[in-house]
């Protein structure tokens, strides 16, 4: 891909990162009740909506590293798109605003859940990731060949085909 071309689209998907880390936040915060640092008058307000953006973000990550991209298509998804949909700057605000609120118990829980459930959901995605590219056992290419190949692999025999009259 030309040098122009790869970087029109990284910007191009940043933006669209970004906007959906907006939208998830904003969804999650104004669906359930009680969270996120903009509740009112909760003092357990612990910021659900970043860590769902986190947590997911570290989860696609996992499965495109897994899948062992190319360099090109790195930077495009990675980089670009779960780069700017995933936030370690308002993740760690979030804390310190929760610290400085004497909401210490949200501060770490905030941290360490992260930290751990985002850990998790990374190595789940790349185990994932590298699952899609592993050879089937009936031998016969990868599996995402295998899919593509007999999409109709999960239908019970003859269900879903056109058998004729």
């Amino acid at each position: 891909m030309s040098g122009v071309l790869l970087w029109l689209g990284v910007a191009l998907l940043g933006g669209c990162g970004a906007v959906l880390r907006l939208l998830v936040d904003e969804a999650v915060r104004t669906r359930v009740v009680g969270f996120g640092p903009r509740s009112a008058g909760a003092r357990t307000a612990f910021p659900l909506g970043i860590f769902v953006v986190n947590v997911s973000g570290a989860f696609v990550a996992g499965v495109l590293v897994g899948a062992s991209l190319g360099e090109d298509a790195a930077l495009l998804a990675l980089t670009a798109f779960v780069g700017a949909y995933t936030t370690f700057s308002t993740w760690m605000l979030d804390a310190v605003n929760a610290a400085n609120a004497a909401m210490l118990r949200v501060a770490a829980a905030n941290i360490g859940v992260s930290l751990v459930v985002g850990f998790a959901a990374a190595a789940a995605g790349h185990a994932l990731g590298a699952g899609l590219l592993l050879p089937p056992r009936n031998g016969s290419g990868n599996a995402i060949e295998a899919l593509t190949a007999n999409p109709g692999w999960w239908l019970p025999q003859g269900a879903g085909r056109d058998q004729g009259p």
